[in-house]
């Protein structure tokens, strides 16, 4: 938590008011959805400036429309995982942003599901999207906001959306803010690891490609559990280490070749996520790989879990993509909805790349209820 005082350097304070975010606060609190990370009592009260924790005294910050839930010293490490986040926010998206308005916004996510289709994604295939409307939903690692205004706009999902690093809730707010001016969702800055929620609050939790970035995915997956309605579903993608990427690509290729295994531990961290044209400067400190094994064992808790890999494009052959794309992938689309998520139009997988998915994909797409 932070306190009333601590504030993050590039987000101004900002009075409550009786704005559409004090409403969307009111209601949730009137639910009883928020519990204090710190020592996890549920008596939690509202004034012009946070959310306090009458047990501890612990603060939720107001900040430009979204609640701040974080409280880290400077040498934290997630401090890193917080200033890659927000470097790639800045490289791939924020430009984008700042001009997207709310005509674009809606013309952009047909097609941004449309591409989701295309590719067998989570968010389409494993989301239960036809049982959205009206649900409580949480996003952990809302990232750019695309999905959350999918689910929120089109599906008519009652959105929660947390991410560690503030640059990326604000661009979530703002998508939904564009969407639904007098909308209930709810933008928060929150550890995974520390959910500043109360016990079964939510429908669905939805985390896409995530939470193998956390310190601790075991106990994200716990809060996971712990903010779960009975009965509800999680629905979460982890990467596979039984892929093309990790062992051909990464191993063989980042960490062997390019010497990134003389790192230790933070190796495949280095070696992934940066998808911004811009030269980078700052790493990923870590990223997580898993075995179906590994998942049931992470999803323990949980009452049935189920698993799909996808995820195989022909970029991860050096030069093969381009000549394909001259060739045989000349006439492929590419979506406009992409720039939602990946920062500029997308190609969706051949048929043949979703095949190889099957057996030699990346993603380990999981639907857990409990």
């Amino acid at each position: 938590m932070i306190s009333g005082q601590q504030l993050i350097s590039e987000i101004h304070r900002v009075p409550v008011g009786t704005s559409r975010f004090r409403r969307a606060i009111e209601a949730r609190l009137a639910a009883g959805c928020f519990c204090c990370p710190v020592c996890h009592h549920r008596a939690i009260e509202l004034d012009d400036q946070a959310l306090r924790c009458r047990n501890c005294g612990s603060a939720y910050a107001m900040l430009d429309g979204i609640l701040s839930a974080m409280s880290l010293a400077e040498n934290d490490p997630k401090k890193a995982i917080q200033t890659f986040w927000d470097e790639l926010y800045q490289a791939a998206y924020a430009d984008d942003n700042a001009k997207l308005s709310r005509e674009q916004l809606i013309n952009l996510l047909p097609n941004l599901e449309a591409m989701f289709r295309a590719r067998r994604h989570l968010a389409v295939v494993e989301m239960p999207l036809s049982r959205l409307k009206g649900a409580e939903v949480l996003e952990i690692g809302c990232g750019n906001g695309a999905h959350s205004a999918m689910f929120s706009y089109m599906f008519g999902a009652r959105m929660t959306s947390v991410d560690i690093t503030a640059s990326r809730v604000l661009a979530t707010s703002r998508k939904l803010d564009l969407l639904s001016p007098e909308g209930e969702h709810l933008c928060m800055q929150a550890d995974a690891e520390s959910l500043p929620f109360s016990e079964a609050t939510f429908d669905v939790v939805y985390s896409n490609g995530v939470l193998h970035h956390t310190s601790n995915t075991e106990k994200a997956i716990d809060e996971v559990h712990r903010v779960l309605r009975p009965g509800g579903q999680a629905v979460i993608m982890l990467y596979a280490r039984h892929s093309f990427q990790y062992w051909i690509s990464s191993v063989i290729g980042h960490g062997v070749l390019k010497a990134q295994l003389l790192r230790g531990r933070s190796w495949l961290g280095r070696s992934t996520e940066w998808m911004a044209p811009a030269p980078q400067k700052v790493f990923n400190p870590i990223t997580r790989v898993y075995s179906e094994r590994g998942i049931r064992k992470l999803f323990r808790n949980f009452a049935k879990v189920e698993i799909r890999k996808n995820s195989f494009q022909w970029r991860l052959i050096p030069g093969l993509e381009p000549l394909l794309e001259r060739t045989l992938l000349r006439a492929a689309p590419k979506f406009e909805g992409g720039r939602l998520v990946y920062g500029v139009p997308f190609r969706a997988e051949s048929s043949v790349e979703l095949w190889l998915g099957r057996h030699i994909g990346f993603g380990l797409n999981i639907i857990a209820k409990k």
